[in-house]
C-alpha cells in the first residue's frame, strides 16, 4: 500500500507508410472487415468509434461522419455502447469518395439483407454489423486485423496504428 505501482511501458506508434498501406488494403481483399479496416485508416477513428456508427451519424451527400460513442465489451454486460470520454472526443469528420463509396456499398447490402431475413433483421442501426444486423464484435475485429497484417507481412502494425498513419 505504501508504494505506487510502476507505469506500464507505452507501446511505440507506428504509423505506416504508402507502401505499408497499400499492402495493407490489398490484404483486407475478401475479407468482411475491409471496409471497418478502410474507414479507421482513413479517418482515424478508434476501434470502438467505427465499430459504434449509427447511420444516423453519417452523411453520404455532405460526406461527413460524426462521432458520438464508442463500442464496448464489458464484462457480465456484453456489448455496450458508451458516448465518447470528453467533449472534444465528439466530433464530425469529412470522409473520402473512396470511404463514402464503401458505405454506400455497406448500405445497400444491409437493405438487401433486410429484405432477405425479414423478421430475422435486427435494425440495430450499425454501420458495420454482421449479415443479420447485429453489430459486430470488438475483438473478433481486432483478431481479423492480426490475421491481415501476419498475412501482409507488416509485423507490429497495431489496429490503432491506423489512427496514427491519418494522423
Amino acid at each position: 500500500d505504501a508504494v505506487d505501482a510502476p507505469r506500464p511501458d507505452r507501446k511505440e506508434m507506428m504509423a505506416l507508410d504508402a507502401d505499408g498501406v497499400a499492402r495493407l488494403l490489398d490484404a483486407t481483399e475478401g475479407s468482411q472487415y475491409r471496409e471497418v479496416f478502410l474507414t479507421a485508416l482513413y479517418t482515424g477513428f478508434r476501434r470502438s468509434e467505427v465499430l459504434a456508427l449509427h447511420w444516423t451519424d453519417v452523411d453520404l451527400d455532405r460526406a461527413t461522419v460524426r462521432v458520438v460513442a464508442g463500442l464496448h465489451r464489458l464484462a457480465g454486460k456484453g456489448l455496450v455502447l458508451l458516448p465518447t470520454k470528453t467533449a472534444r472526443s465528439r466530433r464530425q469528420v469529412m470522409i473520402t469518395q473512396e470511404v463514402t463509396n464503401a458505405l454506400r456499398g455497406i448500405r445497400g447490402s444491409q437493405l438487401v439483407s433486410q429484405m432477405e431475413l425479414g423478421s430475422a433483421w435486427q435494425d440495430s442501426g450499425f454501420v458495420f454489423a454482421k449479415a443479420d444486423g447485429r453489430p459486430l464484435d470488438p475483438e473478433k475485429v481486432t483478431h481479423a486485423f492480426t490475421s491481415i497484417i501476419r498475412a501482409a507481412s507488416l509485423t507490429g502494425v497495431r489496429l490503432h496504428d491506423l489512427r496514427h498513419t491519418r494522423a
